[in-house]
């Protein structure tokens, strides 16, 4: 995968009525509203929604906040919302500082 491109994949699981979003690439800052948008427009429709982070370039603590803030707005609609997390030990750490398992 290119640095510094932002990818989104989504596919449901119809039978479970689970929505799976694959975040993947640079989620820092610079892309924190592409994140917003490309999450809240798959939140509504399914009653189980799992965000899976994977191959990350870039991640800060604004992209933390934000999935916090997903997570806990659907829980509290009604929905179960579940965040995965798959970072390398090195190179985050400064999110482990911050409590970013917390947000997770």
């Amino acid at each position: 995968m290119e640095k510094n491109v932002f990818n989104i994949s989504s596919r449901k699981d119809k039978k479970k009525d689970v929505h799976h979003i694959t975040l993947e690439g640079d989620l820092g800052i610079n892309q924190i509203e592409k994140v917003k948008t490309a999450i809240e427009s798959v939140l509504t429709g399914s009653n189980e929604i799992i965000i899976e982070l994977k191959n990350i370039d870039a991640i800060d603590l604004s992209t933390g906040q934000l999935l916090y803030s997903l997570k806990k707005t659907g829980n509290g609609n009604g929905r179960k919302v579940k965040i995965e997390a798959d970072l390398p030990e090195n190179g985050f750490s400064y999110l482990k500082n911050c409590d970013f398992n917390v947000f997770i």
